[in-house]
């Protein structure tokens, strides 16, 4: 794999980088958090005009390519701390609607997201699933007019702000087995769709979607009947890279922000950057950091390894190790600066709230240790 970037990956990652710096600043952020439902009014409506919520969907691009996109685009979010819902819609909804033969629903949804007028969430977590995406127990029977959607799908990720749906069910077969899994997407407003919102620990917005007797037609089946599974586990696999990559792109930050500090605060007479002991928690942060950098990489050379278990392995590797260093950079983060490191009014507390959101999404690093034991 080349690590190098090409010239236009450089000028994509200094537009992402520019533009949630300008757009999506500290007060901005505080704003979000004091107000979920409010959003910054022309964020998203700019990712559309640049084009970056069309990534997953350009037909000339590699699947390493739009890795590579989705990565620049995340490190660029991780370091403003943007919440807005580019990996659920445009990274993990777009791969699986835009993947095989692409339906009619499928396509205007994928237009509607390019324009910036569709944010859609995936809905596949249970409260008995654990990280296991067989694991359904929402079940979606075959009526006259379509299907009959029935059960609950919890901390769906940027769920109360999503316009759609995508929702996997059990169409045949029992919990935990891979054949019987269908993905639906589904209007918000669906009759007997209830959502109940809350927030994560960073004030990511997540959502309880309850599913009591909702008919959908036919063609609201994204993928094909059944076969729903692989196609759920590819979209999770490009989701979890894109996270690492917002979470490198959050350390990143979060060193600046530290190098900063200890080089203006005074203690003792002195700068505590003399201090030998921060010259070392430095020294591990930029290690963890840079670690990371190399894993997020790692995770998208995964993406396209042939072997099914070697993907698994690189990605469960990636996923520990990234998740184990920004729980780390987080802490080193809030012991050099003290008790005020966790306060709301600095923003070195948010980014740590939010490494560690990001670690235990679709499986922390404790689950993806395991993981990699029992593949080995």
């Amino acid at each position: 794999m080349d690590f190098s970037l090409s010239e236009e990956q450089v000028m994509l990652s200094d537009m992402a980088t520019r533009m949630f710096a300008n757009e999506h600043d500290w007060q901005v952020r505080k704003h979000v958090l004091a107000d979920p439902a409010y959003t910054p009014p022309s964020l998203w409506g700019q990712l559309s005009d640049l084009g970056l919520l069309g990534i997953y969907m350009d037909e000339e691009a590699s699947v390493q390519d739009r890795a590579v996109a989705a990565h620049l685009v995340c490190t660029a979010m991780g370091k403003s701390l943007a919440l807005e819902p580019f990996v659920s819609t445009a990274v993990m909804a777009a791969s699986i609607l835009g993947s095989g033969a692409v339906s009619p629903a499928n396509k205007a949804m994928l237009a509607a997201i390019q324009a910036g007028r569709a944010k859609v969430a995936l809905a596949l977590l249970e409260t008995r699933s654990g990280f296991e995406l067989a694991n359904i127990g929402l079940t979606a029977t075959q009526v006259e007019n379509g299907y009959l959607i029935s059960g609950r799908k919890i901390a769906v990720i940027d769920g109360p702000g999503a316009s759609h749906v995508l929702v996997s069910a059990r169409t045949s077969g029992k919990p935990g087995d891979r054949k019987g899994v269908t993905l639906f997407l589904i209007n918000r407003d669906t009759s007997g769709l209830t959502v109940s919102s809350s927030v994560a620990i960073d004030g990511t917005p997540l959502a309880a979607i309850s599913f009591e007797n909702v008919e959908v037609p036919a063609a609201s089946l994204a993928g094909e009947l059944h076969e729903g599974l692989d196609l759920l586990e590819t979209a999770v696999n490009h989701g979890r890279s894109a996270m690492l990559s917002e979470a490198v792109g959050a350390m990143d930050r979060l060193l600046e922000l530290c190098v900063e500090y200890l080089n203006t605060r005074v203690q003792f007479g002195q700068k505590l950057a003399q201090f030998q002991v921060m010259q070392h928690h430095i020294a591990d942060f930029y290690t963890a950091v840079e670690q990371s950098r190399s894993m997020a990489l790692l995770a998208i050379r995964a993406l396209t390894d042939p072997d099914q278990m070697q993907q698994k392995k690189l990605l469960a590797a990636a996923c520990c190790t990234v998740g184990k260093a920004s729980l780390l950079a987080g802490e080193l983060a809030v012991q050099m600066h003290g008790g005020v490191g966790m306060s709301d009014e600095l923003s070195v507390g948010h980014y740590f709230r939010r490494l560690i959101f990001l670690d235990d999404c679709w499986g922390n690093a404790e689950y993806n240790a395991r993981l990699y034991a029992a593949l080995n």
